[in-house]
């Protein structure tokens, strides 16, 4: 599965590009800026949104980019959907940056036809090109829990490297669940902490350990959480009911890599997957 990924900063600390002079020359090669997606559907729950920006061509100098939301329906820019960052400077090199969103939306009405777009309205140093993403809401259906036990079983985890299977087991009863499965070859593990809301991933366990030459050796892929330009490996990633007998994880699960010698971050991950799910199988 070995999908690295590297990071630019240790753990826990913002991965911030180096500052850059306002008198730094910006890029003269022929570069084009656009969004990684031109359309997506996001759950009402979601509360928090990365959003790529991907660059190619020529890129040796600083490109700055302004992103608004331009256009839409049923929900406030500022309110409902926060733009932590419009202003994104991109280091000469680097081919992807992200737009921060923090996102409030759920409602008990059913208002369907929601969404928003945002558009990059500026590129100094690039040409831009699928300069707008429209972000549609789909609205939530009410479904009933699992209890603890019907936790327990055979489920099937969905994510962006495809789908395993996955045991859930009794662990601590009525309160966590131990999950095993075997992912591309690779026995994985990790803990649900149940709740009736949704259950949710805890952070900072093993998934599996791994040897990479160019890493040094013996490596502890470890279960992290990515936020924007941060990992994390304490807490928990949440998930909510998606519906009968389906979670979805709300945010982004990685597999940090630490090394097995004195536990240090290595600055890579192993996989990445944005709001990945889960369906009990029958």
């Amino acid at each position: 599965m070995r999908k690295y990924i590297k990071l630019l900063a240790f753990l826990c600390l913002p991965l911030a590009f180096t500052a850059c002079d306002d008198d730094e020359n910006l890029n003269g090669g022929e570069a084009i800026v656009q969004f990684q997606e031109t359309s997506m559907t996001i759950s009402e729950r979601t509360t928090s949104l990365n959003l790529p920006i991907v660059v190619s061509g020529d890129h040796t100098g600083l490109i700055k980019v302004r992103v608004e939301l331009t256009e839409s329906n049923g929900l406030v820019d500022d309110e409902n959907v926060i733009i932590t960052s419009r202003d994104l400077r991109i280091p000469a090199g680097v081919e992807e940056v992200e737009v921060e969103m923090v996102t409030s939306m759920l409602t008990e009405e059913e208002d369907n036809g929601r969404y928003f777009t945002l558009e990059i309205v500026s590129a100094e140093g690039a040409q831009i090109e699928n300069g707008t993403c429209r972000i549609d809401i789909e609205e939530m259906k009410t479904v009933e829990p699992l209890t603890y036990d019907e936790m327990i079983g055979t489920w099937t985890f969905v994510c962006e490297d495809g789908s395993f299977d996955v045991t859930v087991a009794e662990d601590v009863a009525g309160e966590s669940l131990a999950c095993s499965g075997n992912m591309g070859g690779v026995p994985i593990s990790f803990t649900l902490l149940y709740d009736e809301a949704g259950p949710s991933i805890q952070l900072g366990e093993i998934a599996y350990t791994a040897n990479y030459a160019d890493l040094g050796g013996d490596v502890l892929v470890v279960w992290s959480a990515l936020s924007g330009n941060n990992i994390s490996i304490s807490g928990t990633v949440p998930s909510i009911w998606y519906d009968n007998g389906e979670i979805e994880f709300n945010g982004t699960l990685a597999g940090g890599i630490f090394s097995a010698a004195d536990g240090s971050f290595l600055g890579y991950v192993d996989f990445q997957w944005t709001n990945p799910h889960m369906v009990k199988k029958q």
